[in-house]
């Protein structure tokens, strides 16, 4: 093991990318783009320069139009069954203990921004197929309110079509008996969007979202925000700003949907959120001993659940074999450490003309591609053979 480490620093010192520099008027979407920090690639995000005018999600709608959006919205029908509780450091489900062990889930055609605009049903069910069959039982996505809801000046308004596809998410995560860890406010707008001030059009949105979904079960836990600490961790916004924030939502939340669990996948600064959450979430792109001790001090600190929510490595920067040699040993930490879960970041490889930045389309093959432990043709990395023996499953 230690040749091993060893060789893996050597590799990963290479794999030190720029951070992509902020735009004017700009707004973040949720294209990952790797940024150096101790010599490990770690998913962070690109920008796209901001449209011309205000983003549609942020207009206000007459009301003959609001009135028709809202008498179109079918009642959605929950599956049936149990919420997950948290219960001291465990995670139970039916009286017992469960680990969520899943995927980061983006689909390989259509990730991030395209995700709940684009993808279709027939790509989620053959994707989803896919990751329940190798034995994953969670999966993590990723909501944009921005694409969820229109006429944001107007209320909690939805766009139907986009409800629609996450409604059909949610029953086929049912249909292969596959948790959700839902992150709500993924990449906001924050050069034009107050987020942190929790404008009303924002409550609003939320409180349509969690009362309509309150009563589904495959819902393992709404995730307030992925990575929030970076935003007061990079002098953005003050601490206190994001954790006032966080801990209105939270309130929020609980006001409209007692049943889901609440979390927040914060990466460096997981602690700050144990008053406010069910269970801790945290994330990891480092060395292995890195992560022993971030293990060590949430254990430390904490009596609550501790899952983690993701861990990644690109086999652009790094061989495949140390991709699944530093996973393995991460979550066989995580399963000796007894911690309520982990889910590997991401599912699927992309191919680059779908994760490229307009106009520069198509782009080169970079970091951001090759996250998956399936590649792009489906077929399994060395990772998910070593996963495989933790879950007790055959290897594929």
């Amino acid at each position: 093991m230690r040749v091993f480490c060893g060789l893996s620093l050597l590799l990963l010192a290479g794999c030190i990318a720029p951070a992509t520099p902020a735009l004017p008027n700009a707004f973040v979407t949720a294209i990952p783009s790797p940024t150096g920090l101790a010599g490990v690639a770690i998913p962070t995000f690109a920008v796209l320069p901001s449209p011309t005018s205000p983003p549609p999600f942020l207009e206000q709608c007459d009301t003959v139009t609001v009135q028709r959006i809202l008498d179109e919205v079918e009642p959605y029908s929950p599956s049936a069954g149990t919420f997950i509780t948290a219960e001291n450091d465990e995670l139970r489900h039916n009286g017992r203990r469960i680990t969520l062990q899943g995927v980061n889930y983006y689909p390989r055609q259509t990730p991030f921004a395209r995700f709940l605009t684009q993808t279709s049903a027939e790509a989620m069910r053959a994707e989803l197929a896919i990751i329940a069959s190798a034995g994953f039982n969670a999966v993590r996505v990723f909501v944009r309110m921005q694409d969820l809801f229109v006429c944001a000046g107007s209320g909690g308004i939805p766009n139907l079509t986009v409800m629609r596809r996450f409604d059909r998410l949610l029953r086929l995560l049912n249909e292969f008996g596959l948790w959700a860890v839902v992150v709500l406010h993924h990449e906001p707008d924050l050069t034009q969007v107050p987020l942190y001030s929790s404008p009303r059009f924002l409550r609003d949105q939320l409180q349509f979202l969690v009362t309509r979904y309150r009563d589904e079960p495959i819902i393992a836990a709404w995730d307030i925000r992925d990575r929030g600490d970076q935003d007061y961790l990079s002098g953005a916004f003050s601490r206190e700003q994001v954790l006032t924030w966080a801990s209105q939502v939270v309130l929020e939340i609980r006001r409209h949907d007692p049943n889901h669990l609440i979390t927040a996948g914060w990466w460096q600064d997981a602690l700050a959120t144990a008053p406010l959450v069910d269970f801790i979430s945290f994330q990891h792109y480092g060395e292995y001993d890195a992560f022993r001790q971030v293990v060590a001090i949430l254990k430390a600190n904490t009596r609550k659940p501790i899952v983690l929510v993701a861990i990644g490595y690109t086999t652009f920067a790094v061989d495949e074999l140390v991709q699944r040699n530093l996973i393995f040993q991460t979550v066989e930490e995580v399963n000796n450490n007894r911690l309520a879960g982990w889910l590997i970041y991401s599912a699927f490889d992309h191919p680059p003309d779908v994760t490229c930045v307009p106009p520069d389309c198509p782009a080169a093959l970079s970091e951001v591609n090759r996250y998956g432990i399936w590649n792009e043709s489906y077929q399994p990395k060395p990772v998910l053979e070593a996963l495989q023996r933790l879950l007790g499953r055959p290897a594929p």
